[in-house]
């Protein structure tokens, strides 16, 4: 019975293995220089928002539905893409700082995974979860009035917490 047992664990932590791999392997393809809007769409889904830039182009936020993935797309005046990034990364993250309005956030990293209050006497708490092998996600807490950044860090997910105590 223990060998059956061995030979099981053994399987089932070997497919894990694979399917973790292959989840890590990468969200969608980066979005290709000079496709058109709906080229864009058809690959990652309905834009989650859109700002205007001021030579005439566009900033668009499309939010990968099958992981933790934002893309941040710049469309020329034609509607051509010039630039597109995976902006949930911890190099974008440390570019958040305090005094930051709720907009300059979502230009520079988009909308949360997730949005709750934060007490009484604190703003809203945005949470993004973003690719990592540390078990962690970023957090950027709002003043009273929501209005500026008070404070944005990396920290680990709830569960890793009470894992690690």
């Amino acid at each position: 019975m223990r060998k059956i047992w061995r030979r099981t664990s053994a399987a089932v932590g070997a497919a894990c293995v694979v399917v973790l791999a292959a989840g890590c392997a990468g969200g969608p393809p980066t979005p290709q220089v000079g496709a058109t809007q709906a080229q864009v769409e058809a690959q990652l889904g309905t834009p989650k928002a859109t700002f205007p830039l001021p030579d005439g182009g566009r900033q668009v936020e499309f939010n990968y539905v099958r992981g933790p993935f934002t893309y941040i797309v710049f469309f020329d005046a034609a509607g051509k893409v010039v630039e597109a990034v995976q902006v949930l990364n911890e190099t974008n993250f440390r570019q958040v700082r305090p005094g930051m309005t709720q907009e300059q956030v979502l230009r520079l990293i988009g909308h949360p995974f997730q949005t709750s209050p934060a007490g009484r006497r604190a703003g809203e708490l945005w949470t993004y979860t973003y690719r990592n092998t540390q078990c962690q996600w970023f957090q950027v807490q709002f003043s009273p009035d929501n209005a500026t950044v008070a404070s944005a860090a990396i920290t680990l997910l709830p569960h890793c917490e009470r894992a690690s105590s």
